[in-house]
């Protein structure tokens, strides 16, 4: 397979790409992972940066645990012409460890407090989309309020989160992806056939969209290119074709309405085949079609693209217009978006 082919498996994902010339630098996708080797030549000339969760010290180029981080971190932003070529390549990219890595570089899941650290950072740093992709988190029980209070500012503000559902068959919800307003990404094969799935058990199963997750190719830690598979590399490619509409709906009608995004990805979704479908639940939004969400992006206006009054789809009822109150104790205001207006105006 070459690096090229993910592409081609996503209908319209390079049609979306060239409309989009590669994407806005003025629109910014965080990934929360493992950490991201910079060096990596596919990442030369990308506008793409390592933050703690704590600090802005830069944070990412000599982490032995890279191996995941790097390999999505290329599907997003992989320059072209260097042997990976991402969705987005001109696209802004914060990257945000949280994960670490065993020694397969497979990451270890980190508890609901860090990972809400996490999500309110990239907040603060200015992401419009915020792509999960690690691990589920390795904590039982009920949500912890800290991180549901980070769910709810993304949703108050109109902040897609898009989240790895995972294909190991856990009758559970997991966390962020069971959330109502966090796009669950699932992964299908190369024939779009879905991964295993149990039974379905959990209402949000139906807005799962899926992605290619077998044998992607993408960078790997200290040059070259290597195939990974499962949702962790399916998430960030449904970030990047989102990343390319929001880019489309900037320069087309000025203003931003991920909610009205997140819709559309999940309505222009392609219908699985009945037989692919005889081992997954029927319940399934379908696989991620560039071409559809592109067409139903061109029929959207300022009028047409979102039909709700507010962008919040979260847990409880729609918070009130007090700004979202976060584990720190403090009231925290997105500056971008002071009104809220599921459309914000916006000059890209």
């Amino acid at each position: 397979m070459t690096t090229t082919a993910i592409t081609e498996r996503i209908p319209g994902a390079r049609a979306l790409r060239e409309a989009a010339a590669g994407g806005d630098p003025s629109v910014t996708v965080a990934l929360l992972d493992s950490d991201i080797d910079l060096r990596h030549p596919c990442f030369g000339g990308a506008d793409i940066g390592c933050l703690s969760i704590e600090t802005d010290a830069p944070f990412g180029h000599d982490s032995p645990g890279a191996a995941q981080g790097t390999h999505v971190a290329s599907l997003l932003c992989g320059q072209p012409d260097s042997g990976v070529t991402g969705l987005a390549p001109r696209c802004r990219i914060i990257g945000l460890p949280v994960y670490a890595e065993d020694a397969r570089g497979q990451p270890v899941a980190c508890h609901q407090p860090m990972l809400g650290r996490a999500i309110r950072r990239a907040a603060e740093a200015g992401a419009d989309i915020i792509t999960i992709s690690g691990a589920p988190m390795a904590q039982p029980g009920p949500v912890d309020r800290f991180f549901d209070d980070a769910i709810r500012l993304c949703a108050k503000h109109d902040i897609l989160i898009v989240a790895a559902a995972g294909n190991d068959g856990c009758r559970c919800e997991q966390v962020p992806a069971a959330r109502a307003c966090v796009l669950p990404v699932a992964g299908h094969d190369a024939a779009g056939r879905p991964l295993p799935f149990p039974a379905p058990a959990t209402p949000y199963w139906s807005r799962r969209l899926l992605a290619p997750a077998d044998a992607v190719p993408g960078a790997a830690p200290g040059g070259g290119v290597v195939q990974r598979q499962g949702t962790p590399a399916a998430a960030p490619l449904v970030s990047g074709a989102a990343a390319l509409l929001l880019t489309l709906q900037i320069r087309h009608h000025a203003y931003t309405d991920l909610n009205a995004i997140r819709r559309l990805l999940l309505e222009s979704a392609e219908t699985c085949p009945a037989a692919a479908m005889r081992h997954a639940p029927r319940t399934l939004a379908g696989r991620l079609n560039a071409h559809r969400a592109l067409a139903a992006l061109a029929a959207t206006g300022p009028a047409a693209a979102s039909a709700d009054d507010s962008p919040y789809h979260g847990p409880g009822p729609a918070p009130a217009d007090a700004p979202v109150r976060l584990m720190d104790g403090t009231n925290f205001v997105m500056p971008r978006s002071p009104q809220n207006d599921s459309q914000t105006p916006r000059n890209g």
